[in-house]
């Protein structure tokens, strides 16, 4: 199994970073990614046929 593990997105400050997660089996998003549960909610648009762990941060 292929993780990727990614911490302090601030989608709520807007991001142009591209990611990629064509290689993973599993993300772990951890902490820091957007607003309460909207972290998730963006982030399985882009990856909807992979599985998330979803870890709240200090700004969540």
């Amino acid at each position: 199994m292929k993780t990727q593990i990614i911490s302090d997105l601030h989608l709520k400050f807007g991001s142009s970073t591209a990611l990629s997660f064509d290689k993973a089996d599993l993300v772990i998003l951890a902490g820091d990614t957007h607003l309460g549960s909207k972290g998730i909610k963006s982030i399985k648009k882009y990856i909807p046929n992979i599985k998330v762990l979803y870890l709240l941060g200090n700004h969540e």
